[in-house]
């Protein structure tokens, strides 16, 4: 009975491999047959462990003085907001027409907009253009972002940025998933109103979608102006099919060519038969990969800590604005001035530049901004620091947070399993225990630093 039952279950695992493996094949088609360009020398594969990627079947020569074209997807076959807007760019397939999330045009977010044209291209199955690429698609089951944790899987996150409190809907998980519950809510509300059926536009579907953009989009701002900004707005996410499918590797080299939207991707490095061939995303530490991608990378060189602020009184806010232009361009406080990323030693800069090396996991700016901010309080008193004392007392500031910081994610250590249970919790995992190390380390240099004092 059990051999009948694993000779069952393998079989059931080639079907799936097999159904996967013409999934693939159809994706490929339909590219190549609407202007997309795959190197002959590339297979795309897919695993359960690595998703859907990118391998060399042959030998693929390239360098710096020689790239070595790879990809190319027209901006014809993108799908964004831009599909359903009236007007849309020239290169972008137009949708309006057909598409019921046209009455959304204008009155829900791009963001909403583009994730309801993918819920809507979704439902229409093998009737949509993009029919083959929505296959290859992950589904519900395979997503591995915290906003698909269990709740036993979210204990491995606790007391981290990504899940700071224990209560719910202060979690960020939470007020991520409560926003696009939001969009949800009023997009659906707009199309009911016109008498579309929206009977299968579920939360969980919808959810899918957003998922599906913050994992596998690419930023208009890469692109030019004209394209990218098509009503002076921000930047926005469009879905790029078959170059998503190549995963991140930091230091690959490869180069992005955008030529009115048409996306053309390059490698200036060789590959051999059977390596996986990757793209290159930027820098990304393991926060933003579990958030965004739903994955971490061990030991990664580009992990930091994220520390966030409280917007400081005004006339600081000027003073700053002075003293660090690039950091504070804005005239109104914004959310990413709030944020500084503190850096272990493993990081592939080494830290930052600092007189003082034990200084060395902080951005000069945090400091300063600290500093000014407590000056501020300590004139509000009446009492005025010497300027060499600033420094000091903006360290034990940032050491105090620290400690609170990291105080916050080890009180749930009693409360987590010996080990990992799935691989959600084993990236969980990673991520937490890749940010107590960098604030271990970096409270030790900061905790030297103050005993001089």
């Amino acid at each position: 009975m059990e051999q009948d039952a694993a000779d069952q279950d393998a079989a059931v695992g080639a079907g799936l491999e097999t159904e996967q493996r013409r999934s693939i094949d159809a994706l490929r088609t339909w590219f190549t047959a609407n202007g997309g360009y795959l190197d002959p020398r590339l297979q795309l594969m897919y695993s359960p462990e690595r998703g859907q990627h990118v391998v060399a079947s042959s030998a693929i020569a390239a360098s710096e003085d020689a790239p070595a074209l790879l990809c190319k997807c027209p901006l014809s076959l993108s799908l964004s907001f831009l599909n359903v807007e009236a007007a849309p760019p020239a290169g972008v397939r137009p949708c309006a027409a057909s598409s019921a999330v046209a009455h959304l045009v204008g009155r829900v977010e791009r963001a909403a907009l583009s994730c309801f044209l993918l819920c809507e291209q979704r439902l229409l199955g093998t009737r949509s253009f993009w029919a083959a690429y929505i296959a290859c698609l992950p589904r519900e089951s395979d997503m591995a972002t915290p906003w698909w944790f269990a709740d036993r899987d979210l204990l491995w996150l606790l007391g981290t940025n990504v899940h700071l409190s224990a209560e719910a809907e202060r979690s960020g998980v939470e007020m991520r998933r409560g926003m696009w519950k939001a969009q949800w809510e009023e997009g659906v509300r707009v199309l009911k109103a016109a008498g579309v059926d929206v009977e299968e536009y579920t939360w969980e579907l919808y959810l899918w979608a957003a998922t599906i953009f913050s994992s596998r989009s690419f930023a208009s701002r890469i692109f030019s102006p004209s394209v990218s900004e098509p009503s002076g707005q921000q930047s926005f996410p469009l879905l790029y099919p078959v170059v998503d499918s190549f995963n991140h590797r930091f230091g690959a080299k490869v180069l992005w060519n955008m030529d009115n939207g048409d996306f053309q991707m390059s490698v200036a490095e060789p590959a051999q038969a059977g390596e996986e061939v990757f793209n290159n995303y930027a820098p990304k530490g393991n926060e933003e990969l579990l958030t965004g991608y739903g994955f971490c990378i061990p030991n990664n060189p580009c992990d930091e800590v994220a520390m966030r602020i409280g917007r400081p009184p005004d006339s600081v806010h000027t003073l700053l604005r002075s003293r660090y232009p690039e950091r504070f361009a804005s005239a109104e406080w914004a959310d990413t001035d709030a944020v500084f990323f503190l850096r272990g030693s493993d990081h592939y800069s080494g830290g930052y530049q600092h007189a003082e090396p034990l200084l060395r996991g902080l951005p000069p700016e945090l400091i300063g901004t600290l500093g000014a901010i407590l000056d501020h309080s300590y004139r509000q008193q009446g009492v005025e620091l010497e300027q060499h004392h600033l420094e000091p007392a903006a360290v034990d500031a940032i050491l105090e947070r620290l400690a609170a910081k990291h105080q916050g994610i080890r009180q749930w250590d009693d409360q987590l399993p010996a080990e990992p249970q799935n691989d959600r919790q084993r990236f969980a995992k990673m991520y937490r225990d890749g940010q107590l190390a960098i604030m271990e380390e970096i409270m030790a240099e900061l905790q030297q630093y103050l005993d001089r004092f």
